[in-house]
């Protein structure tokens, strides 16, 4: 075995360097001290010397008697090495020398320059009189000296080689015999190497570091050695082994995809089965709420209708979260308003938010663009199920809906902020997770599937976004909800031009956090108190005592969602009056009126208008289909509520025989019937259409399903829609609306529309009050409604008389006076003139004009109130009498 620089080699190497070494130095270093030693006592002769030739030259130097001075100097005969001496003044001037004339004077007195020097110089003051009156130098050779310490470090180093090399050979003997066994070691790695036998082991021989070397690698060889056993009978059981685990995994792929198209058809026929009997549960159980019933049994049925609400919801958020993980679920890409779908979600939650009397609050950012591409109703979902689950965790102060977007990236931020118990930091990773929820003790008291969360995080990353969570405990939760959408309508971003003030009376920290933020994008200062604001936006309730009367400025009455306008000290009347949350085009609005100073030409936008009517759709001609009596007897009387009486079939066969006869205008189709379904039926009617060369009717599926195979089935089969089952009354008009069959009139009909609802569907006297007034009687005795119905009686004509006056001039009091006549209408439970006068002061505060007939109508509505009130007390005194 060849090596290029043996152990040994460098251990004997590294011997010899540290003995030379060690010689070297110690030789130098004894020779250059002994030397400086015998150069220091050299000098010490000389110096004495000097020391006698200046007391004997003392007399001569001080007479200046050369002659003396020289007979002095020849004693340096006597001291061979001395090569100059010199007598001088004490000026230093030279009076007498001897010697070779020029003269080396050194400064030099290390221990190296000693060495090197060949002088020695010394000298000695010469005093007379205790006074120096000169002195003698004197310079000696000692290059002798060197020449002898020269001779003796030749000789010492001589020995120093000899010493090395006898070193040099003992190390080279003592450390091939030390790393023989190394050596050996390594021949014997290098065989089994060369050789790939693995099952030889190495000999022990002493024990020592090269003992245990060899136990180590006899221990690592055995290792190896049974791997590769292992290695090579995994070898030649490979292919048995994969073929094998390949069937195990075949067999359970086909076990997954069977329970996986098991568990589909088991949600779809859930689908069905359970939303059939729920359609006639939930659209009578609305139906049943809208009528005109007793307080307690119009309680019951809100309470039917809210609880099949909520079990809606959980079977949308199961089958929600089935498509998902099915991955099922297709993001649409079209243009929408992000304004709206906030507005939307608002709107959806106003009235629960009220219910727990909490603020919703909305702020969209001034940089938000108008218009974005993207999913909309994902997008609602995703922000309904926030704004739901703080809600749901919230029982004092509110929920905060924010957009806005990042100034870098682009993103559009939609954050949803409570004031709930907050998240610790222990459960904030699993809030995200399916069927899981903070703690047990949450289900419990609050419900919920945990799904919500899920499903928004899930839809967030469908849409290429991300959904994070900041909370605390006791301190409320901030859901933040970052997409990238695209924009394709920039926001104008008003801002008023002069100084605008707004003095702002609200309560309430959610709300009042909004509208700040709000009017402050707009340039809008906001202030607690100011002495001459511009306007004045006060909360409804809130108290104005302390600046009534002191500062003269339009007051902006601003309410919750459904919440009553409460009367303003002093007579004072606004001049708005708005709903919470407002949006951003009404921001922009009030704004703009209040840099104009108009208020009074602000228009009442969407958050003041009142509930309209179901439309009156009794020219259509309407085919229901569906094999359950129950469902046909639903959908009949919800067509009903539209003025339509509409035609009935319980199968496919007669659907289509129905069609051939008649031209309808549109047609629900169940799709789940026995012998001909409604896809085929569907298909039968569009052969016939064509046959008879007609216009396609509209066909609308009705169904259950809301997924798997006959989620998309019935684009297929040529239908134009579908209405899954159970539907409400606003998903219906949306259907008629989609299929071209009501067309939104665009012109101004909501007062007619509003006056008529008002008239038909509230009754003269309400309900409540009679049944108050009735207890009242039962428990103490009191005809506390004959009292009333008298005040009514003598004060309601001549109120509305003057009021009416009032609003045909135009004057200032018209406002106040509808609205004292409406609190009369109210306390007395006139429950149709107190609608009417609602609508009548809506008008007012929005700056519209009302129109005779109103007028005239409440005046129609108050004499019939009191007739019905006569009627009441003479019907009251006979059951007395008899």
């Amino acid at each position: 075995m060849h090596l290029e620089t043996p152990i040994a080699t460098r251990i004997s190497r590294t011997v010899v360097a540290a003995v030379g070494i060690g010689i070297s130095l110690s030789i130098g270093i004894f020779l250059a001290s002994d030397f400086r030693q015998a150069i220091k006592a050299e000098k010490q002769r000389y110096q004495s010397a000097a020391y006698a030739f200046a007391a004997a030259a003392s007399d001569a130097v001080a007479a200046g008697n050369t002659r003396d001075m020289f007979e002095v100097l020849r004693g340096v005969r006597e001291l061979t090495d001395i090569v100059y001496v010199a007598a001088r003044d004490a000026q230093g001037t030279v009076l007498a020398e001897m010697g070779t004339g020029a003269r080396i004077v050194s400064a030099r007195s290390g221990m190296f320059d000693s060495i090197l020097s060949t002088t020695v110089e010394v000298e000695a003051e010469v005093r007379k009189a205790g006074q120096v009156i000169g002195s003698i130098s004197m310079q000696a050779e000692v290059k002798g000296l060197q020449e002898r310490y020269l001779t003796a470090f030749l000789q010492s180093a001589a020995i120093g080689a000899v010493l090395v090399a006898l070193t040099a050979m003992f190390a080279k003997l003592q450390v091939s015999r030390l790393v023989r066994p190394l050596r050996s070691l390594a021949e014997e790695f290098l065989d089994i190497g060369q050789r790939s036998d693995l099952t030889r082991r190495l000999e022990k021989q002493r024990d020592d570091e090269v003992g245990v070397l060899v136990d180590a690698f006899n221990d690592m060889f055995g290792h190896i050695d049974d791997r590769d056993r292992q290695l090579k009978r995994h070898r030649e059981t490979l292919e048995e082994t994969v073929e094998q685990r390949t069937l195990e995994l075949r067999l359970a792929k086909d076990e997954a995809d069977a329970a996986n198209q098991a568990k589909s058809a088991f949600l779809a026929t859930m689908s069905h089965e359970i939303r059939t009997p729920m359609n006639g549960m939930m659209v009578m159980a609305e139906m049943l709420a809208a009528a005109p019933l007793a307080p307690r049994h119009q309680r019951y049925a809100q309470i039917v209708t809210r609880s099949g609400k909520n079990l809606l919801h959980i079977m949308n958020d199961i089958l929600d979260f089935s498509k998902i993980e099915s991955g099922k679920i297709e993001l649409e890409s079209i243009e929408f308003s992000l304004d709206a779908v906030i507005e939307d979600v608002a709107c959806l939650f106003a009235e629960r938010a009220r219910e727990k009397n909490l603020s919703l609050a909305v702020y969209v950012g001034p940089r938000v663009p108008v218009r974005v591409v993207g999913d909309p109703v994902r997008l609602t979902q995703i922000v309904s199920n926030l704004v739901n689950n703080g809600l749901k965790f919230t029982e004092t102060g509110g929920v905060t809906i924010s957009v806005e977007m990042e100034q870098i990236s682009g993103n559009i931020d939609i954050t949803v902020q409570d004031t709930g118990i907050g998240i610790g930091p222990e459960h904030v990773g699993r809030i995200f997770t399916r069927f899981s929820q903070a703690d047990a003790t949450i289900t419990r008291k609050f419900g919920g599937t945990g799904l919500g969360l899920s499903i928004s995080k899930q839809l967030t990353e469908l849409m290429g976004g991300s959904i994070m969570v900041e909370s605390t405990i006791g301190s409320g939760s901030k859901f933040i909800v970052s997409v990238a959408l695209e924009a394709v309508g920039v926001a104008d971003g008003f801002a008023v031009s002069r100084p605008v003030t707004v003095l702002l009376r609200d309560g309430d920290a959610v709300s009042r956090h909004a509208l700040t933020r709000a009017l402050t994008d707009r340039g809008v200062s906001v202030a607690d108190n100011a002495p001459t604001p511009d306007a004045i936006m006060l909360r409804a309730g809130e108290d104005l005592s302390d600046i009534s009367g002191r500062i003269e400025a339009p007051i902006i009455l601003v309410r919750s969602f459904a919440a009553t306008t409460s009367p303003l000290p002093d007579g004072q009347s606004p001049v708005l009056d708005l709903s919470l949350p407002l949006s951003r085009k009404m921001f922009d609005k009030l704004c703009r009126a209040l840099e104009q100073k108009n208020l009074k030409g602000l228009q009442a936008g969407p958050e003041n208008s009142e509930r309209t009517g179901a439309p009156d759709l009794q020219h259509l001609k309407v085919l229901a289909v569906d094999d359950v009596a129950v469902n046909r007897e639903v959908l009949s009387e919800a067509l009903r509520t539209f003025n339509i009486d509409c035609d009935l079939a319980e199968s496919g066969a007669e659907a289509v025989d129905a069609a051939t006869k008649k031209n309808y205008d549109i047609i629900f189709m169940d799709c789940s019937m026995p012998d001909m379904d409604g896809f085929e039926a569907t298909r039968n009617i569009r052969v016939i259409e064509s046959e008879l060369d007609r216009q396609p009717c509209p066909i609308v599926a009705l169904t259950g399903h809301v997924m798997g195979r006959e989620g998309a089935q019935w684009k297929a089969a040529g239908m134009s829609g579908y209405l899954a089952k159970p539907f409400n009354m606003a998903q219906l008009i949306q259907v008629f609306q989609e299929c071209r069959v009501l067309v939104e009139d665009g012109g101004s009909t909501e007062t007619c529309t509003t006056t008529g609802s008002a008239l038909e569907a509230d009754p003269l006297l309400s309900s409540d009050s009679l049944e108050m007034f009735a207890n009242i009687y039962a428990a103490t005795g009191t005809d506390v409604r004959g009292k009333v119905f008298a005040l009514f009686r003598s004060n309601a004509i001549g109120a509305y008389e003057t009021a009416a006056a009032e609003v045909r001039s135009d004057g200032e009091s018209a406002t106040r006076l509808i609205h004292a006549l409406k609190s009369n209408c109210s306390s007395a439970g006139a429950a149709r003139a107190t609608a009417l006068c609602q609508v009548i002061e809506t008008a007012l505060s929005a700056g519209d004009s009302v129109k005779e007939d109103l007028l005239n109508g409440l005046g129609q509505v108050l004499r019939e109130t009191l007739e019905a009130m006569d009627q009441m007390e003479g019907h009251a005194g006979e059951a007395q009498s008899a």
